[in-house]
């Protein structure tokens, strides 16, 4: 029989405040311990070896140095190739990948897009 205030954590009889400490920090070792394995999964996100790329600072480089730094005429080949696969019936995944490749940004991708595709205008329905 338990006790007014009292609740079974675990096969132990402690009080509330106790059992919820003790939940608290099982489920804190857990998500620790995913996060540390989902650091350890994500080394693709690194530059790769000898890219000669300026350092990422929190996942993102400043477009200054971006351009500075990146392939400029690969970056306008594979934009170019977007283009061609927008303007026909081909995937754009992979141009949009070799794009990102290329350390395109979001901006020059989606302006590529837009020379082909428009953008869309919503029709007002009354």
């Amino acid at each position: 029989m338990f006790c007014d205030g009292e609740i079974k954590h675990q096969g132990k009889i402690c009080d509330r405040g106790e059992a919820r400490a003790n939940a608290q920090k099982s489920h804190t070792g857990v998500e620790d311990a995913l996060a540390e394995q989902h650091a350890a999964n994500n080394d693709h996100n690194k530059p790769e070896q000898g890219a000669g790329v300026a350092e990422l600072r929190d996942g993102a480089l400043p477009d200054a140095s971006l351009q500075q730094t990146r392939d400029n005429d690969r970056v306008l080949r594979t934009l170019d190739a977007l283009r061609t696969a927008a303007r026909g019936r081909e995937n754009t995944m992979p141009p949009l990948l070799d794009c990102v490749r290329a350390y395109a940004t979001v901006g020059e991708m989606c302006d590529a897009l837009r020379e082909v595709w428009g953008e869309y205008e919503e029709v007002p329905v009354i």
